[in-house]
C-alpha cells in the first residue's frame, strides 16, 4: 500500500515540476517549412533566415503583404550572425521586382532602422545601404542617399563605442 502511495506522489510531484518549466519558444514561419532535423532554436532561425527570400516576391504584392512579409522576416533576425543575415537580406533585394523595391526598401528602412521600432537594427539596415549604394537598379541620387545615410550610421556607431 505504501508503495502506492509513493508512486502517487512520485507521478504527481513530477506532473507539477514539467508543469512549471518554461515553455520553450517554438521558432517556425509559415513561410519556410523547416526540416525535423534542425531541432535547435539557432539551427531553426538560421534556416528560417537563410530560406525566407527563396520565393522572392510577387509584382502584385500589395504593400501591406510587403510590409507584413518583412516584419515577419525581421523578427527572425534578432541573435543571428551577419554571415547569415548578409545573404538572405541582399537576396531579398536581389530578386525583387523593379516595381516593388521601393515598397520593399521603405519597410526595411521603417522597421531597421526606425528608432521607435522594436526590431531596429542598425547593422543589418547597413547591409541593405550597402546594397543600394552598389546596385545599378536605382537612380544615381538615390545611391547618393542611402551612401550618406551609411556614413550617419557609421558615425553614430563609433561614438558611441568610446
Amino acid at each position: 500500500m505504501t508503495s502506492r502511495i509513493v508512486l502517487g506522489l512520485l507521478t504527481l510531484i513530477t506532473l507539477v515540476l514539467s508543469s512549471c518549466r518554461p515553455e520553450k519558444r517554438s521558432i517556425d514561419s509559415a513561410r519556410v517549412s523547416v526540416p525535423a532535423y534542425l531541432s535547435t532554436p539557432t539551427e531553426r532561425r538560421d534556416y528560417i533566415i537563410s530560406h525566407y527570400w527563396k520565393r522572392g516576391l510577387s509584382p502584385q504584392a500589395t504593400k501591406s503583404e510587403v510590409d507584413g512579409l518583412v516584419l515577419d522576416f525581421c523578427g527572425f533576425l534578432s541573435g543571428a550572425s551577419t554571415a547569415t543575415i548578409r545573404p538572405a537580406l541582399v537576396r531579398s533585394l536581389e530578386q525583387c521586382p523593379d516595381e516593388q523595391l521601393p515598397v520593399l526598401l521603405a519597410s526595411y528602412r521603417s522597421i531597421l532602422a526606425n528608432p521607435k521600432s522594436h526590431l531596429r537594427d542598425e547593422d543589418s539596415y547597413k547591409i541593405i545601404l550597402h546594397w543600394l549604394i552598389r546596385t545599378t537598379r536605382l537612380d544615381p541620387s538615390l545611391r547618393a542617399e542611402a551612401q550618406q545615410e551609411y556614413v550617419r550610421i557609421e558615425t553614430q556607431q563609433r561614438g558611441t563605442q568610446h
